[in-house]
């Protein structure tokens, strides 16, 4: 029975360290709406003019809108997705 005890209390602790990392990852995520040109250049394989592109086409309802900006086909969304979210919907 401790065995048991035991094995629940390790994988309950596992549960609550994944979830803690994925919030920190989760709050690290750069907010394509309001992110500045600066912090769009960060992310891998986009330069100047795909942040200026990404600033003028918004607001995104989400990440996948960047597929309608020039230079951001379905590969480069999957390089950058990990990195950036659309919370904020500017109106």
């Amino acid at each position: 029975m401790k065995r048991w005890h035991f094995i629940g209390c390790t994988v309950m602790a596992l549960l609550w360290i994944s979830c803690a990392t994925l919030s920190q990852i989760e709050a690290k995520r750069i907010d394509i709406n309001t992110a500045s040109r600066s912090q769009l250049e960060t992310l891998p394989g986009i330069g100047p003019a795909v942040a200026q592109r990404i600033i003028e086409g918004r607001p995104y309802h989400n990440v996948k809108g960047l597929l309608n900006i020039k230079g951001i086909d379905l590969q480069r969304l999957r390089a950058i997705e990990p990195y950036i979210t659309a919370i904020t919907v500017v109106k």
